[in-house]
């Protein structure tokens, strides 16, 4: 197989995982990569993200330090973070200052909870993840 059509292909995989609901970090966790580069690449090269502005990439969003760390070891800021879940920046950073209600839980906490469960935790209390698939 050429090395053009493994890529095509694998572009397809990632962005057929992407439109069934998966997010650019679970999909890098189940290609057992860290850093998101290459899912976010494909996915906004195929018109599903948007790309980040600058002003974006420099806004600190005024996020827990712990979720800005998570997201900066990963190779990844807020704004990015938010965009691949099609989220807006601002709002989101706001809904995330705020302890979320366990019954009613925005999406933005929701996608917190899938992609750093551990740093959620840490953020909000309740109860800690059973086994984490890695390490924040």
């Amino acid at each position: 197989m050429q090395i053009e059509e493994m890529q095509a292909l694998l572009g397809k995989k990632i962005v057929k995982a992407y439109l069934l609901g998966m997010s650019v970090i679970e999909i890098t966790r189940a290609m057992q990569k860290y850093k998101i580069n290459c899912v976010h690449s494909v996915l906004r090269n195929a018109g599903h993200i948007r790309a980040v502005t600058y002003t974006e990439f420099l806004t600190s969003y005024g996020v827990h330090k712990k979720l800005a760390a998570a997201l900066d070891r990963r190779g990844c800021c807020f704004a990015r973070w938010c965009l691949g879940w099609k989220f807006d920046p601002d709002e989101t950073a706001d809904l995330l200052r705020e302890l979320p209600e366990e019954a009613n839980l925005t999406a933005a906490h929701e996608a917190l909870r899938r992609d750093f469960p551990v740093i959620y935790f840490k953020m909000y209390g309740g109860d800690p993840p059973k086994k984490p698939l890695y390490n924040n």
